[in-house]
């Protein structure tokens, strides 16, 4: 399988010091009520960096696609483009005092009962980040990524170091311009129907 690399880094160095240039948002969201924290796809001291983006040869059609994401925890999206497969994979390092989470996402990896329907959406990906207030602790974090209808929150970030405390959202959105070569949907979703179509 041959990776390509994404030209995106997510994170970088920011968490230390808070988000320079990324959206500030202030939030009134009430938290959904948390899964046990123990069965959550919480990674400690670890930080993401960026995605890479592998492209599966042997898939066939969307469906197929999503298979092969669905076989990798850490694939958080793949995209159905020009009649091609692409799996976008999470990295990260090691980065003590930062925890990160995969939203809706239980151990080992699967979807959660909380976990939104799954949206097909059409268009190229585009990765935003944004900061957000009004969490004091990963779980808070977990809790508003997750209960942010109007954003496609994939990745939250907390660094229990930095003062003040630093919640990072990392959200997925869709270029409309490319719409007639290109699909995508998230990996922890629920009632897909493309779930349907492999039935």
């Amino acid at each position: 399988m041959r990776r390509l690399f994404c030209s995106f880094a997510i994170l970088g160095s920011v968490l230390a010091q808070g988000v320079g240039g990324s959206t500030t948002t202030s939030t009134t969201l009430s938290p959904t009520t948390a899964v046990e924290e123990t069965k959550r796809c919480f990674i400690h001291n670890r930080r993401p960096g960026s995605f890479s983006r592998q492209k599966e040869n042997k898939a066939a059609d969307i469906s197929a696609c999503q298979t092969k994401c669905k076989k990798n925890k850490m694939c958080l999206f793949f995209q159905w483009r020009n009649a091609q497969c692409l799996k976008y994979v999470i990295n990260d390092r090691r980065k003590q005092g930062v925890v990160y989470g995969l939203a809706n996402c239980v151990e080992p990896g699967l979807v959660s009962d909380t976990a939104p329907s799954c949206q097909l959406k059409t268009g190229d990906t585009i990765i935003k980040k944004k900061k957000v207030k009004g969490a004091t602790s990963p779980a808070d974090c977990a809790d508003l990524c997750e209960a942010d209808s109007k954003n496609q929150c994939l990745v939250w970030v907390f660094n229990k170091r930095a003062r003040p405390l630093v919640c990072i959202h990392v959200v997925l959105k869709a270029n409309p311009t490319s719409a007639e070569f290109s699909s995508f949907q998230t990996h922890y979703c629920s009632n897909s129907a493309l779930d349907v179509l492999e039935k």
